[in-house]
């Protein structure tokens, strides 16, 4: 009740999520893109990246919501060669893995905004940009709350 799906191709407030967990967001044909669930608090409760040639299918999980949080540098994201390139070297990591179980646990009683501040989601964070990224959290955090202020912005001015 109350969540959507929300797509900057999108220039409604978002399409919603059907009882039966269906929804049709908008979705660019051209290149891969991070959508988001979100509650009627616009609160992000999962995301997930899609690829155009697999806009048929979108799933919003735990693993799918990893996936897109260590997908930071927007680069990656320009074509599906990038997107998949990275992303197989995502999902194989142990770090990645721990994510996963941890957002499983978490994510259905806390948004990941919620989650940024845990400290245990910190330090998964933190192991996987710094193992597999070779770079720091704090960078990534902020570019997350600076997405999130962006998207709200937007979101109010429509």
């Amino acid at each position: 009740s109350g969540l959507y799906i929300f797509s900057l191709w999108d220039e409604t407030k978002g399409s919603s999520v059907g009882a039966d967990g269906t929804f049709t967001p908008v979705i660019s044909d051209s290149r891969p893109q991070k959508l988001s669930v979100r509650d009627d608090r616009k609160m992000t409760r999962a995301l997930a990246i899609v690829l155009p040639e697999n806009s048929e299918r979108i799933v919003f999980d735990a693993r799918s919501t990893a996936e897109a949080i260590l997908f930071r540098d927007h680069r990656f994201l320009e074509t599906s060669a990038s997107a998949k390139s990275i992303s197989a070297v995502i999902v194989k990591s142990k770090c990645f893995q721990d994510l996963v179980i941890f957002l499983k646990k978490n994510l259905p009683h806390s948004s990941l905004e919620e989650l940024m501040d845990n400290a245990e989601c910190i330090a998964l964070l933190g192991k996987c940009h710094g193992g597999l990224l070779g770079s720091d959290l704090l960078p990534t955090k902020k570019s997350l709350y600076e997405t999130k202020d962006k998207l709200q912005k937007l979101l109010h001015e429509k």
